[in-house]
């Protein structure tokens, strides 16, 4: 998992060639513009979601995790607050839907830790990285924010 602000020049961190791709889309937008929906960037290997919803209280939240696609979750409006699983072993699946790459898990099992998310930061969730988001960080509120789902197999382009 990767957290930081967009603001910050990602470069010097050598992230995969797709993710700089990602980066830069996200730079070039202005998404309080956008409505709801998908945004194709490179068909079905890289596109972006843009969503508007509410946040959540706590338990209404669940941990999730995809098989084959990296998030780029990048936070437009609002604010909201996210789970990274740190675990020993793999917890339990409660929910699959494996034709949107989106399996639920038992988030008894193992320990978290929570990062504050604000406007103009992003999060990077490689495959197989639990998360959980959207969780209200006081109230519940709406919130805009893009995720860049990124296919695996673009992770290990050459330059």
């Amino acid at each position: 998992m990767i957290y930081q602000n967009i603001a910050i020049d990602y470069k010097q961190f050598q992230y995969p060639q797709a993710v700089e791709r990602a980066l830069e889309f996200l730079k070039a937008h202005d998404f309080t513009t956008f409505e709801g929906g998908r945004y194709p960037i490179e068909d079905d290997l890289m596109y972006a979601n843009v969503d508007i919803v509410n946040t959540r209280i706590y338990e209404e939240t669940k941990i999730e995790g995809h098989k084959d696609y990296m998030d780029v979750q990048f936070l437009v409006t609002g604010e909201e607050k996210m789970e990274v699983l740190i675990r020993q072993t793999f917890p339990d699946m409660v929910e699959a839907y494996e034709d949107k790459d989106c399996y639920f898990y038992d988030s008894t099992q193992g320990g978290t830790v929570t990062i504050d998310v604000r406007s103009g930061d992003y999060c990077i969730f490689y495959p197989g990285e639990l998360h959980r988001t959207l969780i209200a960080p006081h109230e519940v509120q709406q919130i805009r924010k893009v995720v860049v789902k990124i296919h695996k197999s673009l992770l290990t382009e050459e330059e």
